[in-house]
């Protein structure tokens, strides 16, 4: 698996981390027009559900240099995509973080309402040095939390 130049480092690493925590995680291989020619690079699964990886490498300093951030967009329309998110945050000079955060927590709290078209967007931040101001969404709790993946599901028996 390693030896396949398209799968990328963050993904990697997200499903090195979740066969850590005892979670069956594997690439999930190109079909339809493309067969045999690699694995989603934005993607795997975990147990059966399909995850989707981010890797963010930059931050922003507020003004008041308070809070240095890294952070990056959601878009409404994609969030369906998925079941989990795995944020890789790699930004120089800091702690890297490794984070799996459950879609459905992302869309209630950046798109409460149902009423929001494929469109709308919001910007998820995550805190690189600890400060006393709580951001909106605490992202850091969840790092490496991988025990929010449901076991797999186990097939129904027939009856003889």
């Amino acid at each position: 698996m390693s030896q396949d130049p398209l799968i990328t480092r963050s993904l990697l690493l997200g499903i090195y981390c979740a066969r850590m925590a005892g979670v069956d995680a594997v690439p999930i291989p190109h079909d339809g027009d493309r067969p045999g020619e690699g694995f989603w690079q934005t993607a795997f699964r975990a147990n059966g559900y399909v995850v989707s990886v981010h890797r963010i490498s930059y931050a922003e300093i507020r003004r008041d240099r308070r809070q240095t951030y890294a952070h990056t967009g959601l878009l409404f329309g994609t969030l369906s995509k998925a079941r989990f998110r795995f944020y890789h945050v790699i930004v120089p000079c800091y702690r890297q973080h490794r984070l799996l955060i459950p879609v459905e927590n992302l869309a209630n709290e950046y798109f409460p309402d149902e009423l929001y078209d494929d469109a709308a967007r919001a910007t998820l931040h995550f805190p690189l040095v600890y400060r006393p101001a709580r951001p909106r969404f605490d992202s850091l709790a969840y790092e490496d939390r991988w025990d929010l993946i449901p076991p797999p599901a186990v097939p129904a028996r027939k009856a003889a």
